[in-house]
């Protein structure tokens, strides 16, 4: 079981990794040329950001179930929350991108970094 969980982390941070670094290179391309980092967008939102996110909430259950951790540790409750948060911001950002709304895009990708700062902190430091 405790190997499981071992690779099961293992994974999680893979993916994490995966993950930002794929937000990190759309925000680059999204501050070099806007209009010119649309098809990226929707092609990373699709086959990168979404599944991963998903792969990311499904591992987090199973690796909080093996752990016995309660389900209502404030550490547990900031991410799972902070998850559906990230995401529709990601989806704003990507459709207010689309739409060449600048403020918009600037706003929604500010959240969605924000949400995914929090979760990263409280999940690193399991504040109770």
């Amino acid at each position: 079981m405790l190997y499981f969980y071992d690779f099961l982390k293992i994974l999680h941070f893979l993916f994490a990794s995966i993950l930002c670094i794929t937000l990190i290179e759309d925000i680059y391309r999204w501050a070099k040329n806007p209009q010119a980092s649309i098809p990226f967008l929707h092609k990373h939102l699709f086959r990168i950001i979404i599944p991963f996110s998903l792969l990311q909430l499904l591992m987090g259950f199973t690796m909080i179930s093996l752990k016995h951790y309660n389900f209502h540790e404030k550490w547990v409750m900031v991410s799972v929350i902070g998850f559906p948060i990230f995401i529709a911001s990601w989806l704003l950002f990507v459709y207010f991108s689309t739409c060449l709304l600048r403020r918009q895009s600037l706003a929604m990708l500010g959240f969605a970094m924000l949400s995914l700062l929090f979760m990263i902190f409280f999940m690193t430091n399991k504040i109770l």
